[in-house]
């Protein structure tokens, strides 16, 4: 009980939207004080205590836990995302792998559109559009 006080002190999750379905964690939490920039990270077990593990006497900020998806391949989910991030030039450059310029709705919107696939009719339609 005192590990979970301790986690939820050190981790503001209070906030956190939650989505998804799986065992497994894609997690986005920032700082108030950059709040533009989200490290997007990945986790089969416990959320909070992987940001927790990750916080040093070097942090800017208490950190704040923005947006928990829930999934049952997190390794793949949080490589589409970067990639996605990437791709429209949201990395953070100077920092590590995985912080990028972002808002809690835009990484929401990017795992939407990920996990909604196109009718197989309008997938033929657009390939057909690009092979034309």
């Amino acid at each position: 009980d005192q590990l979970v006080e301790d986690l939820q002190e050190t981790v503001d999750s209070a906030g956190a939207l939650e989505t998804g379905e799986g065992g497994e964690f894609v997690y986005a939490y920032g700082y108030r004080c950059a709040p533009d920039r989200l490290k997007i990270g990945s986790c089969a077990g416990d959320p909070v205590a992987r940001i927790a593990a990750q916080i040093s006497t070097g942090t800017p900020d208490r950190p704040v836990l923005h947006l928990l998806i829930r999934t049952h391949d997190c390794r793949a989910l949080e490589r589409t995302l970067h990639g996605i991030l990437r791709l429209h030039s949201k990395k953070v450059a100077g920092a590590g792998a995985e912080w990028f310029i972002s808002t809690r709705d835009e990484v929401l919107a990017a795992y939407r559109r990920i996990i909604d696939p196109l009718p197989v009719n309008q997938l033929a339609a657009k390939t057909f559009d690009v092979l034309s």
